[in-house]
């Protein structure tokens, strides 16, 4: 188990030093917070992608 979280962890980070995390369209501006559950979240989601990374 431990293993699979450094893999995992690793994948994060390749991915994250090669791509810029976007807000796209689909997300709600501004975020409404869910009032259905005792954890944080957002209704609707937050929807995000990937942009390269121009070096």
């Amino acid at each position: 188990r431990r293993f699979a979280i450094m893999k995992i962890k690793i994948l994060l980070i390749h991915l994250l030093s090669r791509f810029n995390l976007k807000v796209i369209s689909k997300t709600q501006v501004p975020v409404q917070i869910s009032k259905k559950t005792h954890h944080l979240t957002v209704d609707g989601g937050i929807w995000l992608g990937l942009e390269e990374r121009i070096t």
